[in-house]
């Protein structure tokens, strides 16, 4: 592989760590409101296949460097792995925590309709009693 070839792959893993870094932010903005679990959701792919795009690249670059530089990008990408992996676990429980609140909603909704039913029907029930008396 030439050295222009070798210049683009490390610009190419670069720009992957910038975009990761973007979306890793706009996820973290994103991430506090659980009425944007589907963009969450979305970027959160998005961060994967970044992730692993990332992760090739990286593999091409280690072929191509030079001994003396190959710590360096091993350095940086085992730091990249740890960003990634604690992300996916943060973003785990933010999604467990949204799918818990879905749950308490609905269920808080559950119990308002049977309320609401069991309220009105014995509404009418005292209603059809009081007709009944007054025959």
């Amino acid at each position: 592989m030439g050295s222009e070839d070798y210049q683009r792959l490390k610009r190419s893993r670069s720009a992957y760590q910038a975009q990761l870094t973007k979306t890793y932010r706009e996820l973290e903005v994103q991430m506090s409101s659980q009425e944007n679990a589907e963009s969450v959701t979305a970027l959160n792919v998005k961060l994967v296949g970044l992730f692993g795009k990332f992760w090739e690249v990286h593999d091409e670059v280690l072929k191509c460097c030079q001994p003396d530089e190959k710590g360096s990008y091993e350095d940086s990408f085992g730091t990249g792995l740890k960003n990634f992996e604690e992300f996916k676990d943060r973003y785990s429980q933010w999604r467990s925590a949204i799918l818990l609140l879905e749950e308490c909603a609905q269920s808080s909704m559950g119990d308002s309709v049977k309320s609401a039913s069991t309220t009105s029907s014995s509404s009418r029930s005292r209603l059809a009693q009081a007709r009944l008396r007054k025959l």
